[in-house]
């Protein structure tokens, strides 16, 4: 008997949005406005997005920065259903599980810049994703908690990690998501792989140059049973893993792992290619990474030309976020049922690989309620996840 997992509504910040109606809105309409160039060291100026907090309360956790900022305006927003669940299941039965790639606080960026891995900075401070503790503390949880650095993927594999949790007894409610900040030792790195576009970044075109990175944090409550009074019963029907390991940074460029990736969610939602509404896409705008995804989809679904976006256009490439940000956004496709989220591009199709079905300005209207929505992230050293969310 398959088990339903339950998703409460989402908490979240990224740069095009603070709440997740303010995102959809963005996203609806079409706008790219929220980055800009940075001074990261005294020789590299990137284009990016970073979140504007000076409107957001000073948190109140143990480390007070823009990533526990951003972590505790998240959180706020799930506040009541993460109560709901500790009065339901009980502290002991609520994981916490949270994908990152680099906590990019303020405290690491000084920790790098001093040479101090590990060695501990300003009040006992680690250099370690703290956030899982964070909220294990706030709620007083005690079941278990972990912290996921597949890179880019990262914050998809939590769902699949918590579900598998859940489904084995060990627990029955857990806090998921993904939090990165757009840290100047991440876009250094990016910028040595010759990665970052030096204008807004152009998913799936023939003229892509790069990615824009973007910041976020996106959290839900995963549960056995639906513990929000959300106007949907938002599900995760199914999931897909696999590690190709073709190569430490670069994809296979024939997407044989991301096509399967895609195939086992299918199987594990039992769900047919043709009962997939729409599929938010990695497309990160990198070249190599968007020829790949698009020969996968393609593969997989065939004559089915399933409406597909990377909405990395508007929010930016989050990396250990996106895979939930991007897990919000199909929530609120859903929610709102008619609409595709739509990606922000120059139109002009890569005539080197397959013509998929891209979602833009010109064809958002659904032609039918959006029931079933498949995330793909895709990561570094070949691991590919896949995630299939609906309504129950």
């Amino acid at each position: 008997m398959k088990t339903i997992l339950h998703l409460s509504k989402p908490g979240l910040i990224c740069v095009a949005g603070k709440t997740p109606s303010e995102l959809w809105s963005n996203i609806c309409n079409y706008k790219t406005t929220f980055f800009n160039r940075f001074q990261f060291t005294s020789e590299k100026v990137l284009y990016a997005g970073i979140v504007d907090d000076t409107d957001l309360p000073e948190s109140q956790e143990e480390y007070k920065c823009h990533l526990t900022k951003l972590h505790s305006w998240a959180l706020n927003q799930i506040d009541l259903e993460i109560k709901e669940a500790v009065k339901k299941y009980g502290k002991d039965r609520i994981g916490v599980y949270i994908g990152t790639c680099d906590n990019g606080s303020e405290f690491s960026e000084i920790s790098y810049k001093k040479g101090e891995y590990g060695t501990g900075y300003q009040n006992g401070y680690l250099y370690q994703s703290f956030v899982p503790d964070l909220i294990k503390k706030r709620y007083g949880l005690t079941a278990s908690s972990v912290t996921i650095n597949t890179a880019c993927s990262s914050s998809a594999q939590v769902f699949i990690r918590a579900a598998q949790m859940i489904i084995s007894g060990f627990i029955d409610a857990a806090v998921v998501g993904g939090i990165d900040l757009t840290s100047g030792n991440v876009a250094c790195g990016f910028d040595s792989l010759k990665s970052i576009s030096n204008e807004p970044t152009n998913p799936m075109s023939a003229n892509r140059s790069g990615l824009t990175l973007g910041e976020a944090c996106s959290y839900f409550v995963m549960s056995r049973d639906k513990m929000d009074s959300s106007e949907i019963d938002f599900v995760l029907k199914g999931y897909g893993e696999c590690s190709d390991a073709y190569h430490m940074t670069s994809p296979d460029p024939e997407g044989k792992g991301a096509a399967q990736a895609m195939t086992l969610a299918l199987k594990k939602a039992e769900l047919n290619c043709t009962d997939i509404d729409y599929v938010n896409l990695h497309g990160t705008g990198t070249r190599f990474n968007d020829s790949m995804e698009d020969i996968a989809v393609d593969a997989v679904f065939g004559d089915y030309k399933v409406p597909v976006s990377s909405t990395k256009s508007i929010t930016g490439h989050t990396l250990g976020a996106a895979g939930a940000i991007e897990a919000a956004i199909c929530y609120l496709a859903i929610q709102n049922k008619d609409t595709y989220p739509a990606q922000v591009w120059d139109g002009v199709f890569d005539p080197a690989i397959p013509k998929i079905n891209i979602i833009d300005r010109t064809n958002s209207k659904a032609n039918k309620p959006i029931k079933n929505c498949m995330s793909n992230s895709f990561a570094f050293g070949g691991s590919n996840v896949s995630l299939i969310f609906g309504i129950n």
